[in-house]
């Protein structure tokens, strides 16, 4: 992350929609990650949410089943953390004070790590 060079980056946007710089530089290649970590992680897959676009809550459907807790992160457009809940699974996620916007989903369960978007309305 953060390793490619800004020099001619006329793109705001990567291929998936996220702002081109975040975290100070441009990742290399064509896309660039929401997420701002010293480690760098695995996902394990992505999350289905719904509805989509959301309203005041969003359903959150991991690719595989599971139970117990689940720690769900929102980022804004640029990255920044704006929500760091531990919800059940099942459970909701209270998109209540949030602003209309593009966000950025990171889903720990246990060891393993899922991504996802959503827009709130």
């Amino acid at each position: 992350m953060d390793a490619g060079n800004p020099d001619g980056v006329t793109a705001t946007e990567d291929l998936d929609g996220f702002p081109r710089s975040q975290g100070g530089r441009v990742d290399m290649g064509a896309y660039e990650s929401p997420f701002v970590s010293s480690t760098r992680e695995i996902l394990a897959g992505e999350v289905a949410v719904s509805p989509n676009p959301a309203g005041s809550f969003l359903n959150i459907q991991l690719p595989e089943n599971s139970a117990g807790a689940l720690t769900v992160q929102v980022f804004d457009a640029q990255g920044r953390l704006l929500r760091n809940e531990q919800l059940f699974f099942g459970q909701p996620l209270d998109l209540q004070g949030l602003a209309p916007c593009m966000y950025s989903l990171r889903v720990v369960v246990g060891e393993r790590v899922f991504a996802g978007k959503f827009v709130k309305q």
